[in-house]
Order: C-alpha cells, then sequence, then structure tokens
C-alpha cells in the first residue's frame, strides 16, 4: 500500500459503498520485529495512520478479519473497541 495513497484509497472505498464503520487495519513493516498494528475503521484510519506516522513498507488490510487480534504477535498501537461477535 502506498501510505501517500491511503486517503485516495479510503475515499475510493467508500464511493463504492464501504461503511464507515468497517474495520480496518494497517501494519506497518510485517513479519520484522519493529511491526506495528493500527487498527480503525474506515472513518478514522487515516487520521490515526497520520497521528502515529505510519511509513512504508505498510500493509492495508480491508475487512472483518482487522478486527480480530487473536493471532497478533507485534505490538498494536491502538486496539478497537469490543465489537459484538469478534474474538479479542
Amino acid at each position: 500500500m502506498g501510505v501517500a495513497q491511503l486517503p485516495g484509497i479510503i475515499a475510493r472505498l467508500r464511493a463504492a459503498g464501504a461503511a464507515p464503520g468497517h474495520p480496518v487495519a494497517i501494519i506497518e513493516r510485517a513479519t520484522l520485529p519493529e511491526q506495528r498494528i493500527l487498527r480503525g475503521t474506515l472513518a478514522d484510519i487515516t487520521a490515526l495512520a497520520a497521528a502515529q506516522q505510519v511509513e512504508p513498507p505498510a500493509l492495508l488490510i480491508v475487512g472483518d478479519v482487522a478486527a480480530f487480534t487473536a493471532t497478533d504477535t507485534g505490538a498494536s498501537l491502538t486496539e478497537p473497541a469490543a465489537t459484538a461477535g469478534v474474538p479479542a
């Protein structure tokens, strides 16, 4: 994912009908010791990424799987609020 392209990617998803509360995650430096995971929604991920100064390389994960925390191996920057039906 182009970190600089995040606002445009989110705008296109919203324009295609994705709900603002749709879960997303950004995994920065995936598989490396300094991996960071940032979770949010389509409505807030751009602001969260800017506040946390996310830098490339980073992956954007979109969908319900982005809310899962059971298999995290890296430190999370933020955790989502409890979501019914999603394991924490």
